[in-house]
């Protein structure tokens, strides 16, 4: 084995969750709403019925830029 592949890998989850924590609990100022399904999942409307906005999608950009 390289010493290369022995390195541990950034987890881009585990970069992501404190900003997706940060925008839960920033929901209402970002006119957000926060559900779970039947199955526990947690979803964020940013959208569809919520309002949403620029600081909003800016967010859950970062998040999904890892």
């Amino acid at each position: 084995m390289s010493a290369a592949s022995a390195r541990p890998r950034p987890s881009v989850s585990a970069r992501a969750l404190p900003l997706v924590d940060a925008l839960i609990a920033d929901a209402d100022a970002l006119g957000l709403i926060v559900s779970r399904s039947a199955e526990g999942a947690v979803l964020i409307d940013a959208g569809i019925q919520a309002w949403g906005g620029i600081e909003a999608g800016r967010r859950i950009a970062a998040i999904c830029m890892g």
